[in-house]
């Protein structure tokens, strides 16, 4: 990637890389610091990154930081995300995805960032694949496989509230 490039790429991509990172961290200065951190790895290897992966690139970063900032420091809580328009039918009564966060946490890089990707950030099939260099149906492939682990681990109970599934 040419160093020129840098700086138009971060700020088409600081805020959906910051929202990634929200989901891992409750203060918002942990998540700037983490962002900036991500920020300053990446241009380190910037001639090491090709334009095309650039984006997947960087959310794997913001992904492997920020679950070693919850590390070290101890923090296993994800915020919870509010609005979450495309959940099934079979929607919880309740405002917390706590359970849903962590279980997505636990989903491999690519498979979270494609459900972040098309749940958060509202991407079409095709933007996605655009981003991450491959094509829709490979992308309806993956929110598929993210969506069958997701409904392997959580469950909605008798209350209506999402919960990790014993074993998950």
């Amino acid at each position: 990637m040419a160093p020129e490039s840098f700086d138009p790429f971060i700020r088409a991509n600081k805020n959906r890389i910051y929202s990634y990172i929200l989901r891992f961290v409750v203060i918002d200065e942990d998540a700037q610091d983490i962002l900036q951190e991500v920020c300053i790895a990446f241009y380190d290897r910037l001639e090491k990154i090709k334009q095309e992966t650039a984006l997947p690139y960087m959310y794997r970063m913001a992904h492997n930081m920020a679950l070693n900032w919850s590390k070290a420091n101890k923090k296993h809580i994800l915020k919870p995300t509010g609005d979450f328009e495309r959940i099934p039918e079979k929607a919880p009564k309740t405002e917390d995805f706590t359970a849903l966060n962590q279980a997505i946490a636990k989903l491999p890089v690519k498979l979270a960032m494609v459900v972040h990707m098309f749940y958060y950030d509202k991407l079409s099939y095709r933007e996605i694949g655009e981003q991450l260099g491959i094509s829709s149906k490979s992308v309806d492939s993956l929110l598929n496989r993210a969506r069958r682990k997701l409904r392997n681990c959580i469950a909605i109970n008798e209350e209506g509230n999402f919960e990790l599934r014993s074993g998950a």
